[in-house]
């Protein structure tokens, strides 16, 4: 059961990746009026990575569209301060902050599990977070 529950997340990675690709290239493309047009109304977007950088304007962009927005990161006083600072900008926002340390498999699992007992569903998956292995 277990190794059947990682090879679906890993198939559901590989399958929002590229997703992610196509809509960060369109945001990098496409001007901010031609987003503002766009809808990802009831649309549920995950985002690694998003509390800075990069990540941090795609949380933007993706909540201005009307996605409700996933913030999984580390460090929880940081994704406030982004959840914050994206709801000033975007009143009508919604965005959810949830702790996940991706340099920890324990941590993965337990967000995983947290994620299926609070969601039921994810359309968009966007891994933005790198990660440093150091010897």
């Amino acid at each position: 059961q277990a190794r059947t529950n990682g090879s679906q997340i890993i198939l559901t990675v590989i399958k929002f990746c590229i997703f992610a690709n196509t809509l960060l290239w369109s945001l990098h493309y496409f001007s901010s009026s031609t987003l503002e047009i766009m809808s990802l109304a009831g649309k549920v977007c995950l985002i690694t990575g998003g509390t800075s950088g990069i990540g941090k304007e795609t949380a933007r962009a993706i909540a201005s569209m009307g996605a409700h927005v996933i913030l999984a990161a580390r460090n929880l006083e940081l994704a406030e301060r982004v959840k914050q600072e994206i709801i000033a900008s975007h009143p009508a926002s919604s965005i959810d902050i949830m702790h996940c340390d991706l340099a920890s498999f324990a941590s993965i699992m337990k967000f995983a599990q947290d994620y299926k007992a609070k969601y039921d569903r994810l359309h968009i998956l966007i891994n933005n977070a790198g990660l440093i292995e150091r010897e």
